[in-house]
């Protein structure tokens, strides 16, 4: 695969990602190229929602470059059921309270917020699968303490999940908003395929700097 052209929409650190991908596999390189520069499109009206799509579609995928078994997480009905769960949170919380409830209607609220609280019990485990990626991705194979590991799986499940809801078009995202999270993204894949030594930090940081002065040019 040839070098990323300075035009190509990828700043200084996503370059380093991308060339960190060719070489895990090419394929998951050219995904993250698309998901890129289909966001760089001003003309497409819907290039945040493809963007989160490509985004998802390599997290989803990286089981595969690194030669792990792909982990089924209970068919379509779970993941439609975890959207599901997104939405009654975000309505749960816009919904006033009214000042005479029904009861019948508050029953029902009650059956199905505890329905969906049953459901968050069971979230990790879908979130194992991750946890096997995040420790193939780490080249230095140690464990980490099992809060860190906690967070590190959380900080990943929530990137996920929102490149999910925005590529379903069930929440929305400004430019912005999705930029701050390609960002997570993008220092997350980076701390595992090229992590830094203390020694790398400063020439790193000069590297990074030197390209986003160059792209300001």
């Amino acid at each position: 695969m040839g070098a990323v052209r300075q035009d190509a929409g990828l700043s200084a650190r996503q370059r380093m990602l991308f060339e960190a991908l060719v070489e895990l596999d090419g394929r998951a390189a050219e995904m993250y190229m698309g998901a890129i520069v289909v966001l760089s499109q001003a003309q497409n009206p819907d290039r945040v929602a493809l963007c989160a799509h490509g985004l998802r579609e390599l997290m989803e995928k990286l089981p595969r470059y690194l030669e792990l078994p792909v982990v089924k997480s209970g068919g379509g009905l779970r993941n439609r059921l975890q959207q599901l769960a997104e939405e009654w949170r975000r309505l749960n919380l816009a919904l006033p309270v009214p000042a005479k409830p029904d009861g019948r209607t508050q029953r029902f609220l009650a059956r199905l917020a505890a329905f969906f609280a049953l459901l968050d019990e069971e979230v990790p485990t879908r979130k194992e699968p991750v946890a096997k990626v995040l420790k193939l991705l780490d080249p230095t194979k140690d464990s980490l303490p099992r809060p860190i590991a906690s967070l590190r799986v959380e900080e990943w499940d929530q990137c996920h999940r929102t490149f999910e809801m925005v590529s379903h078009h069930s929440e929305t995202a400004t430019l912005e908003e999705l930029l701050a999270w390609i960002d997570v993204l993008d220092r997350f894949l980076l701390d595992h395929l090229r992590p830094r030594t203390f020694e790398d930090h400063a020439e790193l940081d000069r590297i990074i700097q030197e390209g986003e002065d160059d792209a300001k040019a």
